[in-house]
């Protein structure tokens, strides 16, 4: 009895010890795909899906690297205004907020977590919220829960 314990609590020990390590930054940067690659993709995309034959392919195909084309002219067009945009806000800052813009331009903008719901207001942690009501046919019964 005592070794099984020794044993069991021996191999927790090992599984939090082991997911504790920090993971490595295997982090690669960024790197945006051609227009080919994309037209190619979305082109293969439609191969897997419909079953194309090689001339609907290749119709398909040179459709879409002429969207991805006009695509990224838009975006190349979309990063010249704002470039035009922050030279023109830099004459009218002074230094200090220019300095204060460009702080807030670098924060990231989403980091993947929730704002936490406050207590006594909707979504506060052990408060259920409540839905409209639904109506359900008698005789019929689901998952779901219902208000009465």
């Amino acid at each position: 009895m005592k070794k099984s314990i020794m044993i069991s609590l021996l191999a927790l020990m090992i599984s939090v010890v082991s997911f504790a390590q920090p993971k490595p930054n295997d982090f690669h940067e960024f790197k945006a795909p051609s227009v080919e690659q994309i037209a190619k993709w979305r082109s293969d995309h439609m191969q897997k899906e419909y079953n194309l034959a090689k001339s609907q392919y290749d119709n398909i195909y040179k459709l879409y690297l002429k969207q991805a084309k006009k695509d990224a002219a838009r975006m190349e067009k979309a990063k010249k205004e704002q470039e035009q945009i922050k030279k023109e806000l830099k004459k009218i800052l002074n230094n200090e907020q220019w300095a204060k813009y460009e702080q807030m331009q670098k924060r990231p903008r989403f980091n993947g977590k929730r704002p936490m719901p406050q207590h006594g207001k909707p979504g506060a942690p052990g408060q259920r919220m409540k839905g409209p009501k639904i109506e359900q046919p008698e005789g019929r019964h689901n998952n779901m829960y219902l208000e009465k």
